[in-house]
């Protein structure tokens, strides 16, 4: 999955905490993919102490294991898996916060140089960190 992952060029943060996840995963249910259950990957997922949200990405991620095995034919092919069994937790929706002009100055003028442009991209454009992360800067025209 990692292999296809990477020939797929997707992006390196991704693909790293894909594998890193995954590895723990392994790691706790080391059973064979095609003898695990639901209940198993509950345990898992209910032993890693994240909140709703990681819980849901990590579950999110074990599916895209799972889906990836039924397609390499490990997992059959005409019922959904396993994983996709394990319900989503529901994730309470959070206010979105602002800063103010005056709060925004004191973070620019407390923001290193080499972190400016990501800080004023994810202030003015509005996309999380992590997608500012995964931009292609060879698009921007520095000069």
């Amino acid at each position: 999955l990692i292999a296809a992952k990477r020939r797929e060029q997707l992006s390196a943060p991704y693909v790293n905490r894909l594998e890193d996840d995954l590895k723990s995963f392994a790691a706790a249910v080391p059973d064979e993919i095609e003898k695990l259950q639901a209940r198993h990957i509950k345990e898992f997922l209910n032993g890693c102490a994240v909140g709703p949200r990681r819980w849901n990405n990590l579950r999110d991620q074990i599916v895209t294991l799972f889906r990836f095995a039924r397609s390499e034919r490990y997992l059959p092919k005409d019922r959904t898996t396993e994983a996709e069994d394990v319900i989503k937790m529901k994730v309470a929706r959070k206010t979105v916060a602002m800063f103010t002009p005056e709060e925004l100055q004191l973070v620019l003028e407390n923001t290193r140089e080499v972190w400016l442009p990501w800080v004023l991209i994810g202030a003015f454009v509005g996309v999380r960190d992590f997608e500012v992360l995964r931009m292609d800067w060879s698009s921007v025209r520095w000069e």
